[in-house]
């Protein structure tokens, strides 16, 4: 079954949200850009905080910080003890909220330049922050892989049966979550999920072959998550830095807040800036809050940080009829399935009948063991597979009219069944005609069916989002991803007792860029993260011309583009926001290849006509010489909507070109959509306050915050206990508070704003 995933850490003020008693104490000097701390500054620093807290973990390598257990005062008699010295953060949950893929991505290309398969990601590490991995997996058996020199490394000892030549790295964060546990098996299935796609070996599935991107990459598994999928931004601020010091070249974030929060506010923002500043390379989920705008998620997306948004796969897995040498033709199954295939002969129901629609009673015992070709028509489902079920029919095939193949609802007819196109059907048919035994096996999930991928997911997060660049950087299948989990644990979030699944979501759609960035370090080693980022995102391959950026990024992931690029961009992207005027924006364009090379830069609009003008058209760059040109867009005057495209930087031998997305939105000053950020996870209390996290913004995707929302009860006895700005925590948002009527049941709001309302319900229990 498909599952919807990702990670939501909550970090704005919240109460429902906080972890009592635990807090992070950043240094002061730390905080400042370029300073950090001495040795003996943060031991003199800690043994003041000791005198009067427990210090659990320090945090050293991306901030000069220390977590700390306090008085249950909020924080208070922390803050006092610090003074000035320090900056004291709360600490807030942590939320539980590939096949196809490689040729989707060209990787199997990439593979080809790099010497084949096994040599896809080697040398380069990649940590998995996230449940952790089972490395009994077959995905991660890689038995002439060693580790490096200083592997495995694991903490606490007892997680060193965790490690081996592939996964060299075992580290638990639990005891900062409060499980009482410390254990490196990943009982979730989240995060094996996504070390299967990042860098899991080639293994055989149920459907097929699989192999992760990266299959010559080592995989560090930091797990941050318990067993029940309890964590805290203490825990992935502490694997964060670990993670840094024990060398790994890419972070797997596959995690992210349901919203943005300013990042002064975010100690693990910064955490992660300062991890791209030691030279490592974060990937990171856009989040699953799409489809409307502003749903990006926090920590910010900055210039070494890849912000990974979905699209769909190439193909889907549904329904089928299996031919044998003759293939498999897709079909959509019935609301009666079987949990096994159903095989056995066909036989076309007008055959023996006087028509093949089954609408009349068959002949007894005329369909015994076989399976039912159906015409769709006339009667309704529950009909003709009642019928074909009383002539000891053992499955169903409707071959539909002129209509796409759907779902039935078969009623009370008791018979599995699935639904292909008329076209299928015909085959079906005339396949009969030949071979009247004609053996098939009809399979209710797992069989692949084309679709079109080149177009955003509608549950990936679209910007913009207020910093200066488009959002999400660039687009992964999210969708249909088949690959690897855990089957230890039947109660974990994502389970197969086979060890393969199918899911979901913007947390599948990053491993698989994590991996292409480990199999173009290896090819290409010696770059910036920037640099990395850039080749990567930039070389993606276009969507629609009609396709938002504010959503696609610069496009599709194109793995065998990257390793060819020549050009490196710096931002990777330009928002212009939403304010008129002239604006200007600046990037540095940088020769990435091994010879000098002219480049022409082509202004391309794709929404609104308007693009920027550049100072500069053509440029000729040495080897790693780099240019700054600037971008001026000239907003007055524009009538009120959206202005996007792409800035082509195109090499004059050939090869992959660059495209920098930019995006500009004038203003409407008309509210037209409503959004929730949080909402209560679980069903709430009968009388009890559920807190609501929401964004307004215009049909450009600009937010709004005037005029200021009104929110009215519903349900009788449902009242509005507070409507407050928070926008100085969460840029642009609305936290609202109501209290549920007294009595169980369904509850209902409305909120206005101008003359745009959304209703919105909750159940107390």
């Amino acid at each position: 079954m498909s599952r919807f995933l990702a990670f939501f850490l909550f970090l704005i003020s919240l109460r429902a949200q906080e972890v009592p008693g635990l807090f992070i104490v950043e240094m002061e000097d730390g905080a400042k850009p370029g300073a950090r701390a001495t040795a003996a500054s943060r031991q003199a620093f800690r043994s003041a905080l000791e005198q009067r807290f427990e210090v659990l973990e320090s945090v050293e390598h991306t901030l000069d910080a220390f977590i700390v257990r306090g008085a249950a005062d909020g924080g208070g008699a922390l803050r006092s003890a610090v003074g000035q010295t320090g900056r004291v953060f709360k600490v807030y949950e942590v939320k539980l909220d590939l096949d196809a893929a490689l040729d989707l991505h060209r990787v199997r290309e990439a593979w080809s330049l790099v010497g084949g398969e096994p040599e896809a990601g080697k040398g380069i590490k990649i940590a998995i922050i996230d449940t952790g991995i089972d490395w009994e997996h077959p995905g991660f058996r890689q038995t002439d892989l060693k580790a490096p020199n200083g592997f495995p490394r694991f903490s606490p000892q007892e997680l060193s049966q965790g490690t081996s030549g592939k996964v060299i790295v075992a580290r638990s964060y639990e005891q900062l979550v409060g499980s009482g546990e410390s254990s490196a098996a990943d009982v979730v299935g989240h995060g094996t999920a996504v070390a299967m796609a990042a860098g899991g070996v080639r293994n055989r599935a149920p459907f097929g072959e699989i192999a992760g991107v990266a299959p010559g990459a080592w995989l560090g598994a930091y797990k941050v998550f318990a067993a029940n999928g309890a964590s805290n931004t203490a825990a992935l601020l502490k694997a964060i830095d670990d993670a840094v010091a024990d060398g790994m070249d890419i972070l797997n974030l596959s995690l992210g807040q349901a919203y943005m929060v300013r990042p002064e506010l975010d100690p693990v923002g910064r955490a992660v800036e300062r991890a791209a500043a030691a030279g490592v390379l974060v990937v990171k989920s856009a989040g699953n809050g799409g489809p409307d705008p502003w749903t990006g998620s926090s920590p910010a997306p900055a210039s070494n940080l890849i912000a990974v948004g979905a699209s769909f796969n190439s193909r889907t897995f549904t329904a089928g009829i299996a031919l044998g040498e003759a293939g498999t033709l897709p079909g959509v199954a019935s609301d009666t399935v079987a949990a096994a295939p159903v095989a056995g002969p066909l036989t076309d129901v007008g055959a023996i009948a006087e028509s093949g629609l089954a609408c009349g009673a068959l002949p007894a015992g005329s369909l015994q063991g076989r399976v039912a070709l159906i015409e769709r028509g006339i009667c309704d489902f529950e009909t003709k597979l009642t019928g074909a079920r009383r002539a000891g029919a053992i499955a169903g095939v409707v071959f539909s009219d002129d209509r796409a193949p759907g779902g039935m609802m078969t009623g009370s007819a008791g018979l599995p069944a699935i639904m292909v196109s008329r076209e299928n059907g015909l085959r079906l048919k005339e396949l009969l005609s030949s071979a009247p035994d004609l053996g098939v096996e009809v399979r209710f999930a797992g069989v692949p069916s084309p679709v079109e991928a080149r177009q955003i997911a509608p549950f990936s997060s679209r910007g913009p989002n207020g910093l200066r660049t488009v959002f999400p950087d660039v687009l992964a299948a999210g969708v249909e991803i088949y690959t690897a989990t855990q089957k230890g644990n039947a109660a974990g979030e994502i389970y197969s007792e086979s060890g393969y699944t199918t899911v979901n979501g913007t947390s599948l759609s990053t491993p698989l860029v994590a991996g292409a960035a480990a199999v173009l370090k290896a090819k290409r080693p010696g770059m910036s993260p920037a640099q990395y980022k850039s080749l990567l995102t930039n070389s993606a391959a276009p969507l629609g011309a009609d396709v938002p950026v504010q959503g696609a990024g610069a496009g599709l992931l194109d793995l065998s583009a990257a390793m060819g690029a020549t050009i490196a961009a710096d931002p990777v992207s330009i928002d212009y926001g939403f304010y008129s005027g002239v604006l200007d924006r600046d990037f540095v364009l940088t020769n990435t290849g091994v010879d000098a090379e002219t480049f022409s830069i082509v202004v391309e609009p794709r929404i609104g006509g308007r693009g920027p003008l550049l100072d500069k058209q053509t440029i000729t760059l040495q080897p790693f010489e780099s240019v700054t040109i600037r971008a001026r867009f000239e907003a007055q005057g524009l009538e009120p909507g959206v202005y996007q495209g792409v800035l082509r930087v195109i090499p004059s031998r050939g090869g992959p070109e660059a495209r920098i997305a930019y995006s500009y939105a004038e203003r409407t000053r008309r509210p037209a959509r409503i959004t929730p950020l949080i909402s209560p996870a679980a069903t709430p209390r009968a009388g009890s306050t559920a807190t609501y996290l929401f964004v307004i913004t215009e049909s450009t995707g600009a937010p709004v915050l005037e005029p200021a929302p009104v929110v009215e009860p519903v349900t009788p006895g449902l009242t509005v206990r507070s409507v407050d700005s928070v926008d100085f925590e969460a840029p642009f948002t609305w936290l609202v508070q109501v209290v549920l009527a007294p009595e169980p049941g369904l509850n209902r709001f409305r909120v206005k704003v101008g003359e745009l309302e959304r209703e919105f319900t909750v159940r107390g229990r």
